[in-house]
């Protein structure tokens, strides 16, 4: 379409708006536009009409100066009750109108109000920030846009590892968690007395993890797992006890004490896990390794690692077991070649609880 720079007879003031109605007379209207009247011949009818050179000037100047406002606006303006027969003109949903030097956009079927009002909305100066009730906010006009998402929360941690029982409390805005949990780890066992030989390692503590929706829950109660001791000279190493979360079925169990070496110098077993359920993961923990029989050295078994740590190694001669360091490790038997000794203490065990919002 080509710009209407000019609209029709601009600089000629001969120009009369016809009446929009259909006229008695069959004069120009915009309802019958040129009635037949005109097509006659003035020389044999006394009817006959002719163009009327300022009618049809008004009519188009009319026409091309709307349009000319189409071009320059791209919006049509608001028909007034005047202009519309004397009733307001009812505009559908979402149409727009231009009134005022604003642009304004239905909001409202069958809109018959004038804007500004409720039914109407204001777009001539576009949201430049939108804050959605999710805490998503648009930014920019038009093209330019940006979404920017609510604030990322990092996952925060609560560790538990003094054996016993204790209280978790629900963060504020936490929706899940992810537990685990390590039973406690068990000790070596003792050497034999005035013989050589090694106890055997003991067994870690069993690892569970599990994914739980917290949103209905305010706190929920736990315990962690102890160690076993290392058993004495010609005794067996203390079993660990399996640390639970009371949100969970599962109990990350315990390892089972080594043997001492007058007994079989076998390892200690891994925790074996109970209340397990298909959407928990669940590991056993590592068994000790066997020490030697007496008659077949003075060297110990290690004690089993944990899924957050390394176990013992094993000791040879007359020394202690050695003591676990890591969460719901074993302790290592004992050796000796002459004098008895006590194998090696296993670790706590520990629950590690990650908070999710």
């Amino acid at each position: 379409m080509t710009y209407l720079r000019f609209p029709w007879a601009t600089s000629n003031g001969d120009k009369v708006e016809p009446p929009a109605e259909e006229q008695v007379d069959d004069s120009v209207s915009y309802e019958e536009g040129y009635s037949s009247r005109y097509s006659e011949d003035p020389a044999t009818s006394g009817t006959a009409k002719r163009i009327e050179r300022n009618e049809y000037n008004g009519a188009l100047f009319r026409y091309s100066t709307e349009i000319q406002q189409y071009q320059e606006n791209g919006t049509p303006a608001f028909i007034t009750s005047g202009e519309n027969g004397g009733s307001p003109f009812s505009y559908p949903i979402k149409a727009t109108v231009f009134l005022g030097g604003i642009i304004f956009r239905s909001n409202t079927a069958s809109n018959v109000t004038t804007p500004p009002d409720a039914s109407w909305d204001d777009i001539s100066n576009p949201l430049t920030s939108l804050t959605g009730s999710n805490g998503i906010t648009i930014t920019g006009t038009g093209n330019e846009r940006d979404v920017v998402g609510p604030p990322k929360i990092v996952p925060t941690v609560q560790i538990f590892d003094s054996p016993g029982a204790n209280t978790w409390n629900r963060p504020t805005d936490c929706t899940y968690i992810i537990l685990e949990m390590v039973g406690g780890g068990a000790g070596g066992g003792g050497s034999g007395f005035a013989i050589d030989g090694g106890g055997g390692g003991g067994g870690s503590g069993g690892y569970i993890r599990e994914i739980i929706d917290v949103t209905g829950d305010a706190s929920s109660t736990l315990d962690v797992g102890a160690s076993g001791d290392g058993g004495n000279s010609g005794a067996n190493g203390l079993p660990g006890s399996g640390s639970t979360f009371l949100l969970s079925p599962a109990t990350a169990e315990g390892g089972s004490g080594g043997i001492n070496a007058s007994s079989g110098a076998q390892g200690g077993i891994g925790g074996i896990n109970t209340g397990v359920s298909g959407s928990i993961l669940s590991e056993q923990g590592s068994g000790g390794d066997s020490g030697s029989l007496p008659g077949n050295g003075s060297l110990s078994g290690g004690g089993g690692s944990s899924y957050f740590g390394s176990g013992t190694g094993s000791v040879a001669g007359d020394s202690a077991g050695i003591n676990a360091g890591d969460a719901g490790a074993a302790g290592s038997g004992a050796s000796s070649i002459v004098a008895g000794a006590s194998g090696g203490n296993g670790s706590a065990g520990i629950i590690v609880i990650t908070e999710y919002y």
